[in-house]
């Protein structure tokens, strides 16, 4: 299995924070939303980290 995301419950179905897993550190570090909050939906976190990875995809190529 590889580490990538790591959602963490704020005591809500709709209230979620997430990092994201950096190899170099081997730590997760907990990430802003695209709305500027660090808690949104677990849906809201996918997209973001879906939105991230492919402007890292962009930047390399």
């Amino acid at each position: 299995m590889l580490p990538l995301l790591r959602l963490r419950y704020r005591g809500s179905a709709h209230h979620w924070g997430f990092g994201l897993y950096l190899a170099s550190s081997q730590r997760y570090e907990n990430q802003l939303l695209p709305t500027g909050f660090p808690i949104d939906t677990p849906e809201e976190a996918h997209n973001a980290l879906a939105l991230r990875r492919q402007l890292t995809l962009w930047s390399v190529t």
